[in-house]
């Protein structure tokens, strides 16, 4: 077995290196994906080589509420019609009952 003041050693060690390596392995990851800044920003403007028309008709202005629900029929939704009652019901043959085991006039012991 390795002494205690020996492993303490080997674990400060340890932790100081992963700590170095660490930070070596940050400043290397920003280095390789720093941008270039010092350019020109902003996007160039893209020249428009086609004239944009005035629109044709100036648009309609927009509803109200009150007018959209005035105009709204909602009786049906409300109290819908009545369909008739007609057709072939799903189960056209008769429902015939499972035939049932008679029930033993005395349960037997879990032991026989």
């Amino acid at each position: 077995m390795v002494p205690t003041k020996q492993r303490e050693i080997g674990m400060k060690r340890f932790m100081a290196g992963a700590t170095v390596w660490t930070f070596v392995g940050v400043v290397a990851y920003l280095s390789f994906t720093k941008t270039d800044t010092s350019t020109n920003t902003r996007p160039a403007q893209p020249q428009n080589t086609h004239p944009v028309a005035p629109p044709a008709s100036p648009p309609a202005p927009p509803a109200l509420l009150a007018d959209v629900i005035e105009l709204t029929n909602l009786d049906p939704l409300l109290d819908p019609p009545i369909r008739p009652v007609g057709g072939v019901p799903f189960d056209a043959e008769p429902v015939i009952p499972a035939v049932v085991a008679p029930t033993p006039e005395r349960i037997p012991l879990s032991v026989d």
